[in-house]
């Protein structure tokens, strides 16, 4: 069951890209695509205390499960531009509702990404638009069990993706790199579950080597998202 609830606006921005203007004083690298700002309050669905860690132990929970994780298939396009990480990872999401996917750049005009990133709350009239199986909205999390549940939920009960936004110079697979704190999006589309919830299955769009698919400790991935208010498309 989910709550409906009013939030507070929250914004994010997606990509990677060097910013020269922080050259001199921080050479690191940095990705950055999630753009925090003002918005229009959007609805919360607040996931109520349903264990179902259990229920998919079970066997209660119907979906694909292998080798114990549940996840949703998408289709994998790496970000066309340093700036789309979240048209690249709304395009991603759609992948699981509809065959014939927009381009990138036609989502970015629909998401009207700029030169700095995309706001976040501005994806989930476009998700809506191409599917009904759900109704995605965007909230901050407040806590790490109310994240990992978001993730539970969407993918065991609506078969959906998220897309996540975090600090990729906290993010586990990036730490070799030293990046600056930047803003950046992903796309959750699975957990595993064996013997209890442990990692979520993410695929960043980034493009860098080492980007892609990784399955990460949830409480690494909450650290890393956590300094951004833990903001979640689901």
């Amino acid at each position: 069951m989910r709550i409906i609830a009013r939030l507070s606006p929250i914004l994010l921005v997606p990509v990677l890209l060097a910013q020269p203007a922080f050259a001199a004083s921080d050479p690191r690298p940095r990705l950055n695509g999630v753009r925090v700002g003002h918005s229009s309050s959007p609805t919360g669905r607040i996931v109520t205390a349903h264990n179902y860690a259990v229920r998919v132990e079970r066997g209660l929970v119907p979906g694909r499960r292998t080798y114990g994780v549940s996840e949703v298939p998408i289709v994998m396009q790496d970000q066309q531009d340093p700036v789309w990480c979240v048209p690249a990872s709304t395009r991603a999401v759609l992948s699981a509702f509809i065959k014939n996917l927009p381009s990138q750049a036609y989502l970015a005009m629909l998401e009207g990404t700029g030169q700095y990133g995309t706001y976040l709350d501005r994806v989930p009239t476009v998700l809506n638009h191409y599917q009904s199986r759900i109704k995605y909205e965007v909230r901050n999390t407040k806590n790490f069990t109310e994240y990992r549940e978001q993730v539970r939920t969407d993918v065991d009960v609506y078969r959906a993706p998220l897309i996540l936004a975090i600090d990729p110079a906290r993010a586990p697979w990036y730490l070799s790199m030293n990046l600056r704190s930047g803003n950046h999006a992903i796309v959750a589309n699975g957990y595993t579950f064996m013997p209890r919830f442990g990692g979520i299955v993410i695929w960043d769009p980034s493009g860098l080597p080492e980007a892609g698919v990784h399955i990460v400790d949830v409480l690494k991935l909450w650290a890393a998202a956590a300094p951004l208010g833990a903001p979640v498309v689901w």
